[in-house]
């Protein structure tokens, strides 16, 4: 299970409807939805990010549909070493979530729409921090990338 939860404000917000299928009993609409944010760890976070979404949507009934989304986040965390001589001394992290949603949109006559969504997310983590070595002649520090994944 993933330990960190992610946070995310959304500052601009884009959406239009991107495809109609229209027959005799019902509209099925497919609506392409997207925008950008502020993205950070709720926890140990130095420096907020972006957060870019995009979200497609499929109604499967009324108030029902079924949606896909990605989003990307990235935000800078406080190094592991704090006396560690490199600076800036943070780890940057890129965040990946693919989502397969289900989600109820409650009725509504204005044109403000609010939806519930549940399903499944699948995160990929890059995190990009320094190898620090000391030996009795020299020191030295590199770049070192770490994957993580989970559901």
């Amino acid at each position: 299970m993933r330990k960190s939860t992610s946070l995310s404000f959304l500052f601009a917000f884009f959406s239009f409807i991107a495809l109609s299928q229209t027959n005799n009993q019902t509209q099925k609409e497919c609506r392409i939805t997207g925008g950008i944010g502020f993205a950070g760890a709720t926890k140990n976070t130095k420096t907020v990010g972006q957060d870019v979404w995009l979200q497609l949507d499929y109604e499967l009934f009324e108030n029902i549909s079924i949606a896909t989304e990605f989003e990307n986040m990235g935000y800078k965390q406080p190094g592991y070493y704090k006396d560690l001589p490199i600076q800036p001394n943070e780890i940057q992290v890129v965040d990946n979530n693919f989502s397969l949603l289900l989600k109820y949109h409650f009725p509504m006559k204005s044109a403000l729409k609010i939806s519930v969504a549940s399903g499944w997310t699948y995160t990929t983590r890059q995190s990009q921090y320094y190898i620090y070595t000391v030996d009795s002649t020299s020191s030295d520090a590199y770049r070192n990338v770490t994957s993580f994944s989970d559901y």
